[in-house]
């Protein structure tokens, strides 16, 4: 996960491993208007299925006031996991 603060922007990659299925695999947006709240925003919409190498940039234009964003893998129910992180203040990666 790397940030681009001139483009606003996070590049994700999918270095190695196995292929995800792409609708299990979503993004959140920390803001301190919304604390604890992890909204779900869809990253591969144009794949079934994320394989290595695959990049998804995320355009954080729309979230001024971001302060984090989290790569989450849904189980497909109502379970979530928060898998890494990117502090957007300067502090770096943020490992769950």
């Amino acid at each position: 996960m790397t940030h681009d603060e001139e483009a606003k922007s996070v590049t994700l990659r999918h270095e190695a491993g196995e292929s995800v299925p792409a609708d299990r695999l979503y993004y959140d947006v920390d803001q301190p208007s919304y604390p604890g709240k992890i909204g779900k925003q869809p990253l591969w919409t144009r794949n079934d299925t994320v394989k290595a190498g695959a990049e998804v940039t995320i355009d954080l234009n729309d979230h001024p006031n971001a302060t984090d964003v989290n790569l989450v893998y849904s189980t497909g129910t109502v379970s979530h996991h928060v898998l890494f992180g990117l502090d957007l203040r300067g502090g770096g990666k943020i490992d769950e």
